[in-house]
């Protein structure tokens, strides 16, 4: 019994010994770690280099004229000055070398430096600034009009957008029948003067017309598929496959009595809708039929 007690007693002892030899290279290896520098640290910062621009698209400002021919050799060194100090690059921003004045129509990407590899465009009318612009805000089927008057539409939404876009560096530029997103409202570009060309500048000199699309909103309205776009290899679901990816992808789409579509293959029509004899837009709440 003497025997067994005591190797017990030494097993333990050993385990002990074991355990706190263990804790001890532990504790060298948390020290070890602690006091070496990491990698993150030893790795200076870097600022994020801008993408190079793929694309620059530059016209003058009208007055500011010269042949297409020489635009290229005006602009030279103007750019080269950029790309050598890669500054940004971004549509509506004026490059003017001497006598000169031009803009940034497109940029692609925006935001980006000139590199050895970027193409330039140069072809195009004068860019005019626009004296007068109207814009509409549109509504769809998720975001009904509301009861918000068309002044507030400008004073919160028009002016704020275009002042922030302008200064003695940039413009904004638009043309007409484009769309803009601004503070989750879509506004559309209904016209403006003087045109030909039907894009140009828009600065704190254009006078701004602002007002909610009047399109009617339809009650009901009926969609009918033709059967012979329809699929016959599975099966499917016309409204939720085809008629409500369609409609939501093409939120401000009006319609009218006979017109057609086609979506993903299938061909529809509208046979019927409410009020008839009119161009309307569908409107939070219709009967779809």
């Amino acid at each position: 019994m003497d025997d067994y007690r005591e190797a017990q007693r030494a097993k333990w002892l050993r385990a002990q010994a074991e355990a706190e030899n263990s804790a001890n290279a532990s504790n060298a290896r948390a020290s070890e770690v602690a006091t070496t520098p990491s990698a993150a640290s030893e790795v200076p910062s870097r600022d994020v280099k801008a993408p190079n621009a793929r694309r620059v698209h530059i016209l003058p400002v009208f007055p500011s004229s010269c042949d297409q021919s020489q635009r290229l050799e005006i602009l030279s060194p103007v750019l080269r000055t950029m790309r050598a100090n890669q500054t940004p690059v971004k549509t509506g921003m004026f490059l003017r070398p001497a006598g000169y004045e031009f803009v940034v129509v497109k940029c692609e990407p925006d935001d980006a430096v000139l590199s050895m590899n970027t193409d330039y465009f140069i072809e195009g009318s004068p860019l005019k600034r626009f004296e007068k612009v109207q814009f509409i805000c549109l509504w769809d089927f998720e975001r009904t009009r509301t009861d918000q008057d068309a002044t507030a539409l400008f004073q919160e939404y028009i002016n704020p957008y275009f002042k922030t876009l302008n200064s003695s560096e940039a413009t904004s530029i638009v043309s007409v029948n484009e769309h803009l997103q601004i503070n989750g409202f879509e506004f559309q570009v209904m016209a403006a003067e003087p045109v030909p060309p039907e894009i140009g500048i828009v600065d704190m000199s254009t006078v701004v017309f602002v007002d909610w699309d009047n399109t009617p909103e339809f009650t009901k309205i009926h969609f009918v598929p033709f059967q012979d776009t329809l699929p016959a290899a599975y099966e499917y679901d016309v409204f939720n496959d085809y008629l409500k990816p369609y409609l939501t992808r093409n939120k401000q789409q009006s319609f009218a009595m006979n017109d057609q579509f086609t979506f993903q293959g299938v061909q529809f029509k509208v046979v019927c809708c409410e009020p008839r004899g009119e161009r309307g837009r569908i409107g939070r709440k219709p009967q779809l039929v």
